[in-house]
């Protein structure tokens, strides 16, 4: 028996799991350009989020509860309030029920850009799905959910010897090396055109802006 449709599986998989990354470059790319538009700068796509998160939640959440809604550490979510907090988007109180912990709950100031927030994410929403049926939508989110879940059984504690990433789109690369091999053909080809390609940002969560203005 022929193995070819297993090889033409696994090139359909690893170009999926390619695209969801550079989907994800993509729409963080584009909603700090949207939110810079709808004047709510410095706050960033993954603060964004928080924000939202807070609004849905129509209650104060306790810090861990934040970080289990955004599949964050609470390290990681610590950052993304005391920026937002510095900006004076949110607000911490004492927790009644736990003295020692605080809960947060967007400010004023927050509330009244919730419709400016609302946009943005819906012109996210409207650009990433144009041209797909509803019934297209319910699939392909269906799929990213049984993805999500399998890659629960990945392993999540960092390597002994930590992969070395691509200075331009942070994929994995041998230890000798300072780009992937695909941006270092696209900076030959732009060289020989005489412009060069657009530094992707870095996407790990914890980087953050703080809440002044660069």
């Amino acid at each position: 028996m022929s193995d070819r449709p297993d090889l033409d599986l696994r090139r359909l998989q690893t170009q999926a799991l390619v695209d969801l990354t550079r989907i994800r470059h993509a729409v963080e790319r584009s909603v700090e350009q949207w939110l810079a538009e709808a004047e709510l700068s410095p706050v960033t796509p993954a603060q964004a989020n928080a924000l939202l998160v807070l609004f849905d939640a129509r209650r104060p959440l306790r810090q861990a509860q934040l970080a289990r809604a955004l599949s964050l550490s609470e390290v990681t979510v610590g950052r993304f309030v005391r920026a937002l907090e510095e900006g004076g988007w949110v607000e911490r109180d004492r927790d009644p029920d736990d003295s020692r912990a605080n809960r947060i709950s967007p400010t004023r100031k927050a509330r009244e850009a919730l419709p400016r927030f609302i946009a943005v994410s819906n012109r996210v929403l409207d650009t990433a799905f144009e041209g797909m049926s509803d019934e297209a939508v319910v699939r392909a989110c269906r799929c990213i959910a049984a993805m999500r879940a399998n890659s629960t059984r990945m392993p999540t504690r960092p390597s002994a010897h930590p992969m070395r990433r691509c200075g331009s789109c942070s994929s994995a690369i041998s230890a000798s090396a300072r780009r992937c091999s695909s941006c270092m053909a696209a900076c030959a080809t732009a060289r020989g055109s005489g412009a060069m390609p657009h530094r992707l940002p870095t996407t790990r969560p914890d980087r953050v802006r703080s809440g002044a203005p660069a």
